[in-house]
């Protein structure tokens, strides 16, 4: 009766480690993404480890069993470090693509702006030039008044009446 206990005690643990060996595969087959929320499973690593030094049988085999299981460990942080990167990757590439964008439409807003001032510059030369013959228009037309207005104030001795 006492030898069904301990073997009945050995079997139990062989189960547990059996069940944690096939969470393991299992957390090891799905995809793994990062997440910024904690795992609420146990941990299967943790399980197979607390399985292997329970047992007093497996405690000369348990070295190496957790070692195996925290190379897995090791594996899947690697897993999830890979699928992390290439998140980063991806942002970096979406980021590289709008500052390429923002590049482009900044170039094409600068280009708009010489437009603009060339353009400006133009008007200012017409405006200038049209307001030079104005003034000149107007001087011109001005001319035999002031004529009038000098002869009138003494300041110039003959007046000329030519008619346009």
């Amino acid at each position: 009766m006492s030898n069904s206990c301990p073997s009945n005690s050995i079997f139990m643990t062989t189960k547990q480690i059996a069940s944690s060996l096939s969470q393991l595969n299992t957390y090891l087959a799905s995809p793994q993404m990062i997440t910024n929320t904690p795992p609420t499973k146990q941990d299967p690593f943790l399980a197979l480890k607390e399985a292997c030094e329970d047992n007093p049988r497996l405690r000369p085999v348990s070295a190496v069993i957790c070692d195996a299981a925290e190379d897995l460990a090791f594996r899947a942080g690697v897993i999830t470090l890979f699928n992390e990167l290439k998140m980063r990757e991806q942002e970096v590439e979406e980021l590289t693509n709008e500052l390429q964008r923002m590049q482009k439409l900044n170039s094409e807003l600068h280009n708009m702006n010489e437009q603009l001032q060339r353009a400006k510059t133009l008007i200012s030369a017409s405006l200038k030039r049209h307001i030079a013959n104005q003034r000149a228009a107007n001087e011109s037309r001005l001319e035999p008044l002031q004529d009038l207005f000098d002869y009138a104030a003494g300041d110039s001795a003959e007046i000329d009446f030519d008619v346009e």
